[in-house]
């Protein structure tokens, strides 16, 4: 059977255990909080990035479609300018044959 000593010194290992066990599970408790406050701001960068994204994407389909514009009136002009060097020469022609 065990003395009072040995219980005694037996009851403060277990106390000095608790102890410990208490301080890592306040610690797991911090880094839990701290986990949840990094996850958070992640997810409220995550949101505005998808925002940025968002008006990039939006600010590209509007420049795809300026361009498209640009690219129908720049082929009407070339157009129309093929046209009027046509009838020029067209018109030089009929004078050099007047002459």
């Amino acid at each position: 059977m065990k003395d009072i000593a040995e219980l005694k010194e037996e009851k403060s290992n277990l106390n000095t255990e608790l102890n410990q066990s208490q301080q890592e599970y306040e610690l797991s408790q911090q880094e839990i909080a701290n986990l949840q406050t990094q996850l958070t701001q992640s997810s409220q960068r995550e949101t505005e990035l998808n925002k940025i994204i968002a008006q990039t994407n939006l600010k590209l389909a509007n420049t795809e479609q300026e361009l498209a514009q640009t690219q129908t009136k720049l082929t009407q002009t070339q157009q129309k300018a093929q046209q009027d060097n046509q009838t020029k020469q067209q018109q030089i022609n009929q004078l050099n044959r007047d002459k």
